[in-house]
């Protein structure tokens, strides 16, 4: 009997004991279903279209454009321990954007302050930046070259401006990590773009290390209602 028939049947057995569930809503999927998703989220998830990156970003691109499904999975992942849909949405990025992937030198997600932390136990960013670093000519995954310097107020009720005094100058790079950061082409990684104030002050403090360029991947992109989606829960 081959490996591949063997590995089968514990397989079958284990969908049969605890049947396969849309990570999305929860329905129940067929035995024989091959995608992560049911039909109905599947169909109700818009791949995101390339559009201009916010300055001081040369290039953004995302799987999703924000919406109930994108959210059900992104709010899984950052607040329901669902770490395990780390793999899939990581998955979408790569296949929404190789290319960032293949013109950077270092993954760096998007860095929680040491008290989120604490409470959340993980960071839902670098859970997607470490899946992206798996695969084939993937950048170096370096979680540790952005540092939140102090705590910022929730974003979520803030204007675009508001947003960016809120966050100005709280995220920076480490003295120790500034050589692996200079002349280095930097990949960041986050869940969702909003207004961009976060991944902005993120962009600015890698630059001012030293990073020739830096680029950003997210699993969705907000945009006119989704707006209201709270960035700063994470920051």
């Amino acid at each position: 009997m081959s490996g591949a028939l063997v590995a089968f049947w514990p397989r079958r057995l284990l969908d049969f004991v605890l049947p396969p569930r849309c990570p999305a809503c929860d329905a129940m999927l067929p035995a024989s279903w091959d995608r992560m998703l049911c039909a109905a989220c599947a169909g109700q998830i818009r791949p995101a279209p390339r559009i201009d990156a916010p300055v001081p970003l040369r290039r953004h691109h995302a799987a999703f454009i924000y919406g109930p499904v994108a959210r059900d999975l992104i709010f899984g992942l950052k607040y329901g321990d669902r770490t395990e849909l780390a793999r899939f949405l990581a998955g979408e990025m790569r296949k929404a954007a190789p290319d960032l992937l293949a013109a950077n030198d270092l993954l760096v997600p998007v860095p929680l302050h040491f008290s989120r932390m604490w409470r959340r136990r993980y960071n839902q960013s670098a859970l997607l930046a470490r899946v992206l670093s798996k695969g084939g000519e993937s950048p170096i995954y370096a979680p540790g070259l952005l540092r939140r310097l102090r705590s910022t107020t929730p974003l979520a009720r803030l204007s675009a401006e508001e947003r960016k005094t809120v966050v100005s100058g709280a995220i920076g790079v480490p003295a120790r990590q500034v050589e692996q950061v200079r002349g280095r082409c930097v990949l960041l990684v986050d869940d969702v773009l909003t207004t961009g104030a976060t991944a902005g002050d993120c962009a600015r403090a890698l630059l001012a290390a030293g990073a020739r360029s830096v680029d950003l991947l997210t699993v969705a992109r907000a945009g006119g209602e989704s707006e209201e989606f709270e960035e700063g829960m994470r920051v």
